[in-house]
Formats: C-alpha cells, structure tokens, sequence
C-alpha cells in the first residue's frame, strides 16, 4: 500500500524494516540525509530512550515525520515523552496503518509547495 501510494504521489519509495540495532537505524538516517530524502520512522520504544536517533535526526534537511500505529499518548507515563517528536517536524500517531500513507501524502504535500 505505501509502495502504490507514494507511487501516485510521484514519490519514490525505499523501506529499512525493522531492527535491534540502534545503529543501524542511525546508518539509514544518515543515507536518507545523504540522498536529500525525506523521513518516515516509527521509533517505536526509541522514541522515549535514544538521543542518538533524536541528535541524527536532526541533521535531515527534508521532512521528517514520526508514525506510531498505537495512540502513544495513551501509555504509561515514562513511554509517553518522545525525544524524536522533538526534532520531528511532524507526528502522526494512533491511526494504524493508514498512518504510513497519511505521512507518504504529506511529504507529497510539503514537497510540492
């Protein structure tokens, strides 16, 4: 479904699937950051833990936005703080899946002007 969307939206899509490895997520970013492109990233428990997906984030000079499928808000106290939400400069949380395609439309939207 993101592949046929950002297909409709003129987007070019790559996927980093899921890891353990905080570096290698901090790795994707800086190729992201390499190729001009913008940022999609469920951090999932890093949100709340890793300065160091935050800090690299930062240096992204396109969109970056945070999905969540689960309403992260509605978490215990100590995972609702998200140091990515910080350096993100959008979040999109609780609408499942169709979070994915919500954030593919609007870096279409941002990109486009």
């Amino acid at each position: 479904m993101c592949r046929a969307r950002a297909g409709d939206r003129g987007l070019a899509l790559e996927f980093f699937g899921q890891t353990n490895h905080e570096g290698d997520l901090i790795g994707w970013v800086h190729d992201a950051w390499a190729a001009n492109a913008a940022v999609i990233i469920n951090p999932g428990a890093w949100m709340t833990t890793s300065a160091a997906i935050a800090d690299t984030l930062k240096i992204c000079r396109e969109p970056v936005i945070e999905v969540h499928l689960s309403n992260v808000h509605r978490r215990e106290g100590f995972q609702q703080g998200s140091l990515v939400s910080k350096t993100a400069d959008a979040v999109i949380a609780g609408l499942g899946y169709r979070g994915y395609l919500y954030a593919i439309d609007a870096i279409a939207d941002l990109a486009s002007g």
